[in-house]
């Protein structure tokens, strides 16, 4: 026997003679469970304890007791039991598939856990989040909160956590494809799953290596791996992992062309996956037996396995407009609960009122009783009214307490529900991140007025089919090519200057100057201030938010003025305003970066855009010469212009609003600065703000920033470096404001190009 076979096997030894102290553990605490029935903290430990150590082996008996601790340390206020209950719940929620709901619980658990300090409990929840938001594909956002479990765990020398956090890293570049980097940090939570003795982490971790070797077409060696996997699950009868190794065994199998075997152990995965309601597994087993069948030519039983993975797709499919349904019931708690804290608010009020006559009237009761004390029935009864009063009172007192209670609880439950829905908000938005690689110039000022906002941004870039006709034309040194546009009737700027000439950087051959399609990459921003802020804004701006998706993403509608107009009869459409009074909308302004053609495209529905050029004008007369660069509908649409700064007017036209009798249908000017001048590329920086920053009461006579104070702000600090000019708005802004109260949402973005 060699030396690596008896390792091995001693450490199945010891992964056996765990897994039976872990049992014994388990029937010890069922025993106290029917011995002390009493509901208290106790009981909430032991079954969170039970419903922990159950999680690989009997999952539906874990959830029934983490339901009940749960419960139980609700009714006792038992925090740190809500928060490990929550936690317990959670992970079982995720290993069953249902992520909306693990993402849920763990959240509640964190809250808990922070609220109590407890950081190794923190670190886990990072973790557990990571996990969900792995099986999600939401990447960037798993390992940010891997990162952070991972900075916890370290400062407070958790050797097995470290090593499950590496090895959950571990298989996230495993879902990447990245298998390098999966190798890597697999081969770190080796040593450290051996130091901890962690079974399960152990077995993971084979798993995890034989699917790269897999995925690097080393079958031998993966199957090698799948089968010590597999020993080691077995003997700590972890039933919640078989299923996807399983999967990885017949899919060795089928590389080999075994099929009889690769089905056999796919038909035992889609069992234990069954059991287990394992639904990822389950549709993993599914693609792979009809990949199998396709392989063999067998396409009934090819067809039968692809119409299971589609409607199990669907299923999950639905899960995700289950979880936006989700989303706006939870704004919609949230209003109904504010509206029920300020009835309960009122009602107290009154009978506090109520209180105060009460007590007054007692007052001159003793009084007259005092004055009337020589006679005695009349003293009597005195006496018999202030008892009676003495006990309305303490009865109403009582009653004061318990409304006191309630208003705290829904106090609390609002709070939650608003922080919650901030956080699925915030998820919905790109991060400043997610922009600044396509538009590494660019910052995002996002400063909602209350928990959640009405002011939204947006970005996608997109690649658009354009077919572009061309006038050649050549000067006499044969250098360069212009390409002439004939002006349009309403584009009164163009018509009074003739038209304009774009250039190319290099000379063509004028003989490749045809008409031609090609795609071209661009960028698409917008910045929204939807009708109202807080929760009704929110509903809003989530409507936006899908409505943009449709027309940018799936129909493909690239230019800013349709982009605008399709979302007017999107926002009409959804809230029903053909057939109602709803006057809800938005104002908007919508830019498309074209880097390959050198222009911007812009469109707004009431809001303006600032654009500043690195070149100066001293005179209006210069001011419109440089005009040849725009192509603008409207001389008038530039109402301001200082040195280099200029604002383009959005139209005068809302997005939505105007109930059944507005018009369904509106038109949007597209105005198209060029970011290139004989020849020369001109650095240009835009910023596109909704009108929360220009509307903020402050300075010595409590007075609108107002427009044009932008202006002059934008004009002294344009030269700066993007994230510097983010910090100077903030600033200037909490210099305004003073002591007031922040008046609207706000938001500005810029970007340089």
């Amino acid at each position: 026997m060699s030396l690596k076979t008896f390792l091995f096997l001693l450490c199945l030894w010891w992964i056996a003679s765990a897994a039976f102290a872990q049992r014994k553990t388990i029937d010890s605490l069922k025993t106290l469970l029917k011995q002390q029935p009493q509901a208290d903290t106790l009981r909430v430990k032991r079954l969170a304890a039970i419903g922990f150590l159950e999680r690989n082996s009997d999952i539906h008996y874990a959830q029934r007791c983490g339901e009940e601790a749960l419960a139980l340390a609700d009714s006792l206020n038992y925090e740190l039991g809500m928060a490990e209950s929550y936690g317990l719940l959670g992970l079982l929620y995720y290993r069953q598939g249902l992520h909306e709901l693990a993402i849920s619980h763990h959240l509640n658990s964190l809250s808990l856990y922070e609220k109590l300090g407890v950081k190794k409990f923190i670190a886990y929840r990072y973790n557990d989040l990571a996990n969900a938001y792995v099986e999600q594909e939401f990447y960037d956002k798993s390992l940010e909160f891997y990162s952070k479990s991972l900075a916890i765990k370290q400062e407070i020398n958790d050797i097995d956590g470290v090593g499950t956090t590496l090895k959950n890293i571990a298989n996230l570049y495993i879902k990447r494809k990245q298998y390098d980097s999966a190798l890597h940090y697999a081969t770190q939570a080796v040593p450290l799953a051996d130091s901890a003795k962690n079974g399960k982490t152990k077995a993971d971790l084979l798993n995890f290596i034989g699917e790269i070797y897999l995925a690097q077409n080393k079958a031998a060696l993966a199957l090698s791996f799948f089968e010590k996997s597999l020993d080691a699950r077995q003997a700590i009868n972890d039933k919640f992992s078989i299923p996807r190794l399983l999967n990885n065994m017949g899919a060795v199998y089928a590389k080999r062309k075994d099929y009889a075997k690769a089905l056999d152990y796919l038909q035992q995965a889609i069992k234990a996956a069954q059991l287990i309601k394992g639904r990822v597994d389950l549709l993993k087993s599914y693609e792979y037996i009809s990949n199998l069948y396709a392989d063999q030519k067998n396409y009934e039983q090819a067809y039968f396995y692809e119409r299971q993975v589609t409607l199990l797709k669907d299923t999950i499919f639905n899960e995700g407009n289950r979880e936006k349904i989700t989303t706006m019931q939870t704004f919609f708690d949230a209003e109904k609960h504010k509206t029920e804290l300020d009835l309960v608010k009122k009602d107290q009020e009154i009978k506090q009122d109520k209180i105060q006559q009460q007590r007054l009237f007692l007052y001159l009761v003793v009084s007259a009783a005092f004055l009337l004390s020589i006679i005695i029935l009349l003293q009597w009864k005195s006496m018999q009214n202030r008892k009676m009063t003495a006990q309305k009172l303490l009865m109403q007192n009582n009653e004061i307490n318990e409304q006191r209670k309630l208003l705290e609880i829904k106090n609390k439950d609002v709070k939650s529900s608003i922080e919650y829905a901030q956080r699925i908000q915030t998820a919905i938005l790109p991060t400043e991140q997610q922009i600044q690689d396509i538009l590494p110039q660019s910052f995002v000022l996002y400063m909602p007025r209350d928990i959640v906002s009405g002011d939204f941004y947006w970005f996608a870039e997109v690649k658009s089919q354009e077919i572009e006709v061309r006038e050649v034309q050549h000067d006499l040194s044969g250098d360069r090519l212009a390409i002439r546009f004939a002006p349009t009737i309403d584009d009164t700027i163009e018509s009074r200057l003739a038209g304009y000439e774009k250039h190319t950087k290099a000379a063509i051959d004028p003989l490749l100057a045809s008409n031609f399609y090609h795609m071209t990459p661009k960028a698409v921003i917008a910045v929204v201030d939807c009708t109202g802020h807080g929760v009704p804004g929110a509903f809003m701006s989530m409507i936006g938010n899908d409505l943009l998706n449709e027309i940018v993403k799936e129909k493909n509608i690239h230019s800013p003025d349709l982009i605008l107009s399709e979302l007017h009869k999107g926002v009409r459409h959804v809230l029903r305003q053909e057939t109602t009074d709803n006057k809800d909308g938005m104002d908007a302004v919508v830019c498309i970066i074209d880097k390959q053609h050198e222009v911007i495209e812009f469109a707004g529905a009431m809001n303006p855009i600032f654009v500043v050029q690195d070149y100066i004008l001293r005179t209006e007369s210069e001011f419109w010469t440089s005009i040849t660069k725009f192509k603008l509908n409207e001389q008038q649409m530039i109402t301001h212009f200082d040195n280099n700064l200029f604002e383009i007017k959005g139209d005068k036209k809302p997005i939505g609003g105007g109930g059944h009798t507005g018009n369904h249908h509106r038109t949007y000017t597209k105005h198209t600065i060029a970011l290139a001048a004989d020849q020369q590329h001109i650095p240009t920086t835009i910023y596109l703000c909704t009108d929360g920053y220009q509307d903020q009461f402050g300075g010595a006579r409590n007075k609108k920033f107002m427009n044009k104070q932008l202006r002059v702000l934008l004009q002294e600090i344009h030269t700066k470096p993007l994230a510097e000019q983010k910090k100077m708005l903030i600033d200037r802004h909490l210099q305004w404001r003073g002591n007031n109260e922040q008046t609207d949402d706000m938001l500005i973005m810029a970007v340089r190009v």
